[in-house]
C-alpha cells in the first residue's frame, strides 16, 4: 500500500486516484512504443561471421542463431536443381526442400519465416499455398504464375520482408535481392545444410 501512494492518496483506496495513476502508465507505455518500433528496425541485415564464405553449409546454420529472425526466401527450382539425384521439376524434391525450410522455422533462434518460390507452367500451381494445401507448417510455398519469372517473385518476396535471407545460387537473384538489404546464401550451402 505504501509503494502505491501518490501525492499523499493511498491508491488501494482511491479507485479514481488508482485510474489516473494506471491512465498516466499507459500514457508512459504509448510513448515508449514508437522508440521500441525504431530500435527493432534498426537492428540491421542478417550477417554471415567472417570467414564464412555464403556457398558453405555453416554459412546457412550460422544463421540459424541470429536472434532477431529473418525472413527465409529460397529460390526453389535453383535448389532443387543443385540436390543431388533429383531433376528440377521432381516433386520428391519440392517435398524435400519445403520440409528442410520447416526445419530452418523450427530450429531457428529467432522467428524465422519460410517462403518457398517455384516455377510453374501447370494450371493447379498459379496460386499461393500454405500448411493448409500441403506446404509444412511455417512455409509458403509459392509458384510464379504464367508471364511471371520466379526469379523476380524471390526477389519481391525479399525485399517485402525487414530482414531477408535469399537461397540461390543465381547471381542475378542474390545480387537484385542484395541492393534491397537481403544476404544472398548460395543454394550449395542450404543444401550441405540439409545434409
Amino acid at each position: 500500500e505504501r509503494a502505491a501512494e501518490q501525492g499523499g492518496h493511498s491508491l488501494v483506496r482511491d479507485p479514481i486516484g488508482w485510474a489516473r495513476h494506471l491512465d498516466a502508465l499507459v500514457e508512459v507505455a504509448a510513448r515508449a512504443a514508437p522508440q521500441a518500433e525504431e530500435r527493432s528496425h534498426s537492428v540491421g541485415p542478417p550477417m554471415l561471421p567472417s570467414g564464412v564464405p555464403p556457398d558453405a553449409g555453416a554459412a546457412f546454420q550460422s544463421l540459424l542463431s541470429d536472434p532477431h529472425g529473418f525472413t527465409l526466401v529460397i529460390d526453389g527450382h535453383n535448389v532443387a536443381g543443385a540436390l543431388p539425384g533429383y531433376e528440377v521439376g521432381d516433386p520428391t524434391a519440392r517435398r524435400r526442400i519445403d520440409s528442410a525450410a520447416a526445419s530452418a522455422v523450427r530450429q531457428a533462434r529467432g522467428p524465422v519465416r519460410a517462403v518457398v518460390v517455384y516455377d510453374s507452367s501447370r494450371e493447379g500451381e498459379r496460386v499461393d499455398t500454405t500448411h493448409r494445401d500441403g506446404a509444412p507448417p511455417g512455409v509458403v510455398v509459392r509458384f510464379a504464375p504464367a508471364g511471371t519469372p520466379a526469379d523476380d517473385l524471390v526477389v519481391a518476396a525479399a525485399l517485402d520482408a525487414d530482414r531477408a535471407v535469399v537461397v540461390s545460387s543465381d547471381r542475378d537473384v542474390r545480387e537484385r535481392a542484395e541492393t534491397g538489404g537481403a544476404l544472398g546464401v548460395w543454394a550449395k550451402a542450404f543444401v550441405e545444410w540439409m545434409a
